[in-house]
């Protein structure tokens, strides 16, 4: 597996990866309307947006996209792993990807705002509860950091 950064050729693949993920594993916690919202925030165009101004990269074998991060000075954004290669290591290769290139560029502490479906992994990779916050677009979250 490589990861390596986002390419705009790859945004129509990432923002479906994105929407049967929220659809598949994150809507055991969140009800249609917010898992919705969060697919809007992550449209292609969006995507290639936000890579003007966010460090985005994906995870990839054999060239398929598995998974995608993205970082934006000491805040993670968009973790998610196509959901038949969950729990095989692929997001805990992503996070040390860019907590080891944040702390290069002298960030000390990385913060997260991690979905109710995602607590436990960030929890397991050091992540710390700061707070939980409830947004009227995005529902529950739990704001989370990290000293790298």
């Amino acid at each position: 597996m490589e990861i390596r950064r986002f390419k705009p050729e790859d945004a129509e693949e990432i923002s479906y990866l994105i929407s049967t993920t929220l659809r598949e594993i994150n809507v055991k916690d969140y009800p249609l309307r917010i898992i919705e919202n969060v697919e809007r925030k992550h449209l292609p165009s969006k995507l290639i947006e936000k890579s003007k101004y966010r460090d985005v990269f994906v995870a990839e074998e054999s060239g398929e996209i598995l998974g995608t991060i993205s970082v934006e000075g000491d805040v993670v954004f968009s973790v998610f792993i196509k959901s038949n290669y969950q729990r095989k290591g692929i997001g805990r290769k992503m996070i040390e990807y860019i907590e080891n290139n944040t702390k290069d560029k002298g960030i000390k502490t990385l913060r997260v705002s991690s979905s109710t479906t995602s607590f436990e992994f960030y929890k397991k990779l050091g992540y710390r509860k700061i707070k939980s916050c409830t947004h009227k677009l995005y529902g529950e979250t739990i704001l989370m950091s990290k000293t790298i």
